[in-house]
């Protein structure tokens, strides 16, 4: 139809030029429509050539020409749109931009047309996944044209692509912080945001309108807060009745997005791009319901980063500003484990018995109790060390007062610095050694493995006849073992660790200025010791390749636990090393040769250890494997024999069965048959050995 229509117009004779002229736009009308359903790129050119010969054609003739500018404008959009259909977002990109530079041009003259046709564009540009181009052109709309909805929107668009596209999310959250300011959305009271209307009358927020006016402080714009503010705004007459100001555009709100771009960051372990996140919005909403969330999780993030000064800051502007919040019961109890953390065991009492008296029928109400009862024991202990600086009970009192930190608190962390004094400032004490010993646990469960290795060492080192040097020299081989299962993911059941952005971490630490926000005092570098308190425990940063660095790990924990073999060979602890040893061969570096010498050492010199089990089973697995079927036979029978009521029993009553089927020894195969049907019937192995046993009984008997 449009072909015919074409050539209609193209042979139609008319003896008016003005109904020639109006026939030869009709043709170019007539040419798009044929390009929008043109087929492929042959037939789209084909049309849109023409179109532009005859718009030439026009063009040399009388004005108006905006009829032009629009037909060709057109035709520019439809060359852009059927060239992403028929030939991809590649060979269409030079379309695109060239309808996207005319529409530009013509802005000025149109605003409120051609500003929705741009917009199209810049949707068009993000399903071609041209997002800086689509951000540059919704940028350039947001700023020439504010005051049009669709600058408006464009502004909202530039904010979804930072955060989805570009990985900007704090670009995004300054965007969306501009939109906010620039287009405040409606609000159901006189439609005026409550905080522009208390900025006329001179206070900051709501909290300073409450203090001010004899209000009670909790941050809630409630009936007597609105009360009082209108009754000011009718004396002083800055605000009329009839509602909102003629020429505001509004917005949306923005603040649920702002929020949840914190928390991501936040979920992601960009710690100080959260901070920053959550204090923006604190700054632009501090009477939304999500403030002292806000506040609560700046806190915390301190606190994850062993920023406990900041931390505490954090939270006290959090029990200032929200007394009656949701969240501030929690920034009490957390507060009180940062000091702690930092041994300021006092005002961490303080804050447990502040906290029963404001909340007494609250979750953490038992726990406060019981802290504040261990707190005092503490606090007696720390008393008596810092009076009595000559009394031999001193080390007795410094042990005690690790052990509750340990036992009782769980600070793994705070436990091992207390523990170290008591070997650091009383080297020859009964308590030292064990001191040190339990430090090096601390750390370990702490997943600190460096400084539990340095702890285990000086054991060993410092204090080798002890009843634990044996032991803190197995953990030495134990923390190189355990950190390389979980850099190099080898278990099927993979080891994972607690989660640690160091350079996040490092970042936040870097930055001063925000630090200073709720700790003046800040100064560079760490509060508390990185050694003590966990640094790169598993090497991340460490260079050269992870398969390397956990091949040296495995190798330094078995000449770590070979350490304990030849050094106590008499202590508990030498079996297990040889297991460990056996183990780390067969199971990670895969050299069975190594492994079985391990455990026929351990068979040899501890044939009646607990760890002689797996080793038996080991080194019968090996034998059958080179074919040695007899020397399997010796070890799977010597490990039925001795541990009846281990699991893997069955496993080594059919490895049996295969080996005799292996050699030939029919009559003995048939034996072990039965005498695995007869103690396990049901075993799961039973179906194999019945079936076994039916062809050895069909075709040998």
């Amino acid at each position: 139809t449009l072909d015919a229509l074409c050539v209609a117009l193209r042979g139609l004779e008319l003896p008016s030029p003005a109904l020639a002229r109006e026939a030869r736009f009709a043709l170019v009308e007539a040419l798009l429509a044929r390009a929008v359903v043109a087929e492929n790129a042959k037939e789209l050119d084909r049309a849109l050539g023409e179109a532009d010969r005859v718009l030439d054609g026009l063009a040399a003739g009388p004005p108006p020409h905006r009829r032009l500018d629009e037909l060709r404008g057109k035709a520019l959009l439809v060359r852009a749109q059927k060239l992403v259909a028929l030939e991809g977002p590649l060979a269409a990109l030079p379309a695109v931009a060239a309808a996207r530079d005319h529409f530009l041009a013509a802005l000025p003259a149109n605003p409120e047309r051609h500003m929705a046709t741009l917009m199209d564009i810049g949707r068009l540009l993000e399903a071609m996944r041209q997002w800086e181009l689509a951000l540059a052109l919704y940028g350039r709309l947001a700023a020439r044209y504010p005051h049009l909805p669709a600058g408006r929107d464009a502004l909202l668009r530039v904010a979804t692509i930072q955060e989805r596209h570009l990985g900007a999310p704090l670009a995004a959250v300054e965007t969306l912080a501009t939109y906010s300011a620039r287009y405040p959305a409606d609000l159901p009271y006189r439609q005026l945001a409550v905080g522009k209307r208390l900025r006329r009358l001179g206070y900051a927020n709501i909290f300073d309108f409450q203090k001010r006016n004899g209000l009670e402080p909790d941050g809630v714009f409630g009936p007597a807060t609105r009360h009082k503010l209108e009754e000011l705004e009718r004396a002083f007459g800055l605000i009329k009745a009839e509602g909102r100001a003629p020429g505001v555009l509004r917005g949306v709100f923005v603040h649920p997005r702002i929020f949840l771009i914190a928390r991501r960051l936040e979920a992601q372990g960009r710690s100080r791009e959260a901070v920053l996140a959550y204090r923006l919005f604190l700054n632009l909403f501090p009477t939304k319901r999500e403030a002292d969330d806000a506040l609560l999780a700046i806190a915390r993030i301190f606190a994850r980063n062993l920023l406990f000064e900041e931390a505490l800051g954090a939270y006290r502007e959090l029990m200032e500003a929200f007394p009656k919040g949701d969240k501030t019961s929690e920034a009490y109890v957390e507060a009180a484990r940062c000091l702690e953390n930092l041994g300021r065991w006092r005002e961490a009492k303080d804050l447990y018995a502040l906290y029963q008296k404001k909340f007494p029928k609250y979750r953490h109400v038992g726990l406060c109790k019981a802290r504040i009862a261990q707190l005092e024991r503490i606090c007696q202990y720390d008393d008596f060390i810092r009076h009595n600086p000559q009394s031999p009970k001193l080390p007795e009192a410094q042990y005690q007062l690790a052990a509750i930190l340990y036992k009782q608190f769980g600070n793994h962390t705070r436990a091992a610095v207390e523990f170290v004094k008591v070997a650091d400032r009383w080297p020859r004490h009964v308590r030292a050694a064990d001191a040190l010993y339990t430090a090096g646990v601390a750390q370990l469960r702490a997943e600190n493995f460096p400084e539990a290795r340095r702890l285990f060492a000086r054991v060993v080192g410092d204090y080798p006849d002890c009843r634990l040097a044996d032991d803190a020299q197995f953990w030495i081989g134990h923390t190189y073992e355990y950190a390389a299962r979980a850099l190099g993911r080898l278990d099927r059941r993979r080891i994972v660790l607690r989660k640690r952005s160091l350079k996040a971490r490092a970042e936040l630490l870097a930055d001063l200025a925000l630090r200073r926000l709720y700790n003046p005092g800040a100064k560079p570098g760490a509060q508390v010791s990185e050694r003590t308190w966990g640094g790169d425990t598993l090497g991340v940063l460490a260079s050269g390749s992870k398969r390397d660095r956990v091949n040296a790990d495995l190798r330094r924990a078995i000449a770590a636990y070979r350490q304990v073999v030849e050094r106590f060979r008499m202590g508990d602890t030498a079996g297990k090393a040889l297991l460990r040893i056996g183990t780390i061969y067969s199971k990670y570096l895969k050299d069975e040769d190594k492994a079985v010498a391990a455990f026929q050492e351990l068979l040899e010199n501890y044939p009646g250890s607990k760890e002689a089990v797996g080793a038996l089973f080991e080194v019968g697995a090996y034998q059958m494997k080179k074919g040695n079927y007899r020397q399997a036979i010796q070890f799977y029978q010597k490990f039925a024999f001795n541990y009846p009521q281990d699991p893997k029993v069955q496993d080594a009553m059919a490895a049996i069965i295969r080996c005799h089927i292996a050699t030939k020894a029919w009559g003995k195969a048939l034996d072990a048959c039965k005498s695995y049907l007869n103690r396990f019937p049901k075993g799961r192995h039973a179906a194999f050995v019945a079936e076994q046993a039916a062809w050895i009984r069909m075709y040998h008997f």
